[in-house]
């Protein structure tokens, strides 16, 4: 028993250690790592909903995936844009004259004319519109 606790104090000490010797990339890996791990990733699992405030009013956008490294407007069928993945960012280009760019867990930046503005986005299957997903209603009472 002592033992394990020894062992334990051990690797406290050199988590400390390590975090007072501001070893470079480690934050930002580890961040990284988390957000991948507890954030959803844009159109991994289906298509997405976009909310922008731009001028003239808020504006919203349904992007799905359409294989190939590509995103659609609206579903499948629609107008194609193209979707690359950097370590923070999924970047979709050529779609509505703009660009995306999708963070982890639901926030980005809508760029359009060299001009950047906040946007979030969702998975349609959580309540942002009719969704792709079978209904997820059951016979029982809800209340």
């Amino acid at each position: 028993m002592a033992g394990r606790w020894m062992a334990v104090m051990v690797g406290l000490l050199a988590l400390g250690a390590c975090a007072q010797t501001g070893t470079t990339g480690v934050g930002a890996a580890s961040d990284r790592l988390l957000a991948r791990s507890f954030a959803d990733t844009p159109l991994r699992q289906g298509a997405i909903a976009i909310f922008a405030s731009e001028p003239g009013g808020p504006t919203s956008y349904r992007l799905s995936p359409c294989g190939n490294g590509a995103a659609c407007v609206g579903g499948p069928g629609g107008t194609m844009g193209s979707v690359t993945r950097t370590a923070d960012w999924t970047v979709v280009r050529g779609l509505h004259g703009r660009t995306f760019w999708l963070g982890q867990g639901g926030t980005g930046f809508v760029e359009r004319a060299g001009t950047y503005l906040p946007l979030s986005w969702a998975p349609r299957a959580e309540g942002t519109g009719e969704g792709d997903a079978p209904s997820i209603e059951t016979p029982y009472r809800h209340g």
